[in-house]
């Protein structure tokens, strides 16, 4: 994404009701107000159709304390690891593949940044309960097939109700959703 898209990444994030963007332009005022120029490993990713943004994610380092146990205590998270977070694609063009593509080029992406692939770790509890009609259950049966058709695969967690909140991708079974 880039200048360009800021409209667009406005307006689609108000519709998520993520706030991702405020966030990331104050997370980035931050680090310029560091010195350190905001050059952190924290990436916004957009995918599009006819050349309108109808979805993004964010990418980040898996270090984070704030993370969930399932996460930063797994045997594969290391120095470098993936946190995927924040993956919306617009109502009106889900179930066409988007979501399963922004998911495919932003890990590539941030690996490609980063220099290396490492494990990828996502935490579906910021999206189990945002809808309160919701069935926490079925949702997350839905989003482990979703995020599984890139390779992620569930991790389980004995403390939740729910039986996985996290996934996990080991890169070796990456997946290009295109390719099945």
């Amino acid at each position: 994404m880039g200048p360009d898209d800021v409209d667009a990444m406005v307006d689609l994030d108000e519709q998520s009701g993520y706030e991702v963007y405020e966030a990331y332009a104050d997370y980035i005022e931050e680090e310029d107000e560091d010195g350190d120029g905001g050059e952190e490993n924290n990436y916004l990713w957009g995918v599009f159709a006819d050349d309108e943004l109808v979805g993004f994610c964010v990418t980040g380092g898996a270090d984070d304390p704030d993370l969930p146990d399932a996460v930063t205590e797994h045997p594969l998270n290391e120095d470098m690891s993936t946190f995927l977070s924040h993956v919306y694609v617009d109502p009106d063009y889900r179930g066409n593949g988007y979501g399963a593509r922004l998911v495919h080029d932003a890990l590539l992406g941030y690996w490609e940044s980063e220099g290396e692939q490492q494990p990828a770790f996502l935490d579906l509890s910021e999206y189990l309960f945002d809808d309160p009609d919701a069935d926490p259950m079925k949702l997350a049966h839905l989003l482990i097939d979703f995020f599984g058709k890139n390779g992620f695969e569930p991790i389980p967690d004995d403390e939740h109700d729910i039986t996985y909140t996290c996934m996990v991708l080991d890169p070796k079974n990456f997946k290009d959703p295109d390719a099945e």
